[in-house]
């Protein structure tokens, strides 16, 4: 699993497999900060408190970790299930946890040696994002049934409300300003959400402007980074080799372009305004990072004079070691097929072995179900 984050400006968290790399003093050229932990088992999620220099993780082994920057780790806890979602609130007091089948759990961060993970909240299916508001009044998920649930915070059992548009898993969302939200489904839609009336004030079907052979090829959006500075939107298809730009005026999102790039992009995040780092896939073996200038004329090469990327862009490509691109095309895959649902009709099977059965009784007359009769009972439908 390769996840990248900035935390603020300064700052930049990688979690790939089982090693968790962290960066601080970006915006310094000459004295950057590299921090890197190897764990005993692969990672599953992970976050930064810059307020107390200290890294928070979750593991395979369903244990929830906290370590310092001289590779000690300061406390474990054992969690009930594996983990999907980990954040932190602002004051680094508390640790807001969302497992794989959707309860979501705090931790008090301060006392830890008496404090345990208490539930607060629960979904019915996997959890699939979680944030908190700007005030912390507000707690945000999202789950494989196409719904955001916004649930007052702390206490989580009072429901503000839901929203309520998606066909697929809500795959992200993230808020624009203290009135507007974004998510993105596999669905392949854009919905950019009132959250006063808790209705779509505007919904974009992204696949409606790719090409039709591309609309057959890639099936939903994974990804999408907003810039509050610059408000543009760029969203990132499955397995696309291409970002789409939107850019926001005047609270309408309006298409701007289609970004080409040569390779598949594994993941991507803003490092400033105008420069995003990459991770691609550039053939069967091999996987880098790359660090890309937005320009007019799309995706430009950094410059002479841009040091402070260029330095951590050679640090990325010696200290990460990414796995090959084989590999990670493969679990790509398993990852986001898991969230879209099987439709399994069963009812053919179960008229089979009705007939089968009524054929096979000894001693009464033999009775063949007619197409009207199958016709009474609606097909049944079972969602894995």
């Amino acid at each position: 699993m390769l996840d990248i984050r900035t935390i603020n400006s300064s700052t930049l968290l990688i979690i790939n497999f089982d090693t968790i790399h962290l960066f601080n003093n970006l915006n310094n050229d000459v004295d950057l900060e590299c921090f890197k932990y190897k764990h005993s088992i692969e990672l599953t999620t992970a976050t930064y408190l810059p307020k107390k220099n200290l890294i928070a993780f979750t593991d395979l082994n369903k244990k929830f970790h906290l370590l310092d920057t001289n590779n000690q780790v300061l406390t474990t806890k054992i969690f009930q299930k594996r983990a999907a979602k980990l954040l932190v609130n602002q004051e680094e007091t508390t640790v807001i946890l969302g497992d794989k089948t959707g309860d979501v759990y705090s931790l008090s961060l301060n006392d830890l040696e008496n404090n345990e993970f208490k539930l607060i909240m629960g979904h019915l299916s996997m959890l699939t994002d979680m944030r908190l508001s700007s005030d912390e009044k507000f707690l945000l998920t999202s789950d494989r049934d196409e719904k955001i649930r916004i649930s007052h915070y702390p206490n989580t059992y009072n429901i503000f409300g839901y929203l309520l548009a998606h066909k697929e898993f809500v795959m992200q969302f993230e808020f624009l300003n203290n009135s507007n939200l974004l998510s993105v489904s596999g669905d392949s839609k854009l919905i950019l959400w009132d959250l006063k009336t808790l209705k779509p004030h505007q919904i974009i079907d992204v696949k409606s402007f790719l090409k039709e052979e591309c609309q057959k090829e890639l099936n939903g959006i994974d990804r999408f980074d907003f810039d509050v500075e610059t408000n543009r939107v760029f969203i990132h298809l499955f397995k696309a080799n291409f970002l789409i730009q939107f850019d926001l005026v005047q609270n309408e999102l309006k298409f701007a372009r289609q970004i080409n790039f040569n390779e598949t992009i594994d993941d991507f995040v803003r490092l400033s305004p105008n420069f995003y780092l990459m991770a691609i896939l550039k053939n069967e073996l091999d996987s880098k990072f790359l660090i890309k200038k937005i320009s007019e004329s799309g995706l430009d090469e950094l410059s002479e004079n841009e040091l402070k990327f260029k330095t951590l862009l050679n640090r990325l490509n010696s200290d990460v070691a990414l796995e090959k691109a084989s590999d990670v095309k493969l679990e790509m895959e398993k990852n986001y097929q898991s969230y879209f649902k099987a439709i399994v009709n069963n009812m053919e099977d179960y008229y089979q072995r009705k007939q089968e059965r009524i054929q096979s009784t000894s001693g009464k007359r033999k009775h063949t179900i007619s197409k009207s009769e199958s016709d009474l009972s609606e097909p049944k439908v079972v969602v894995q």
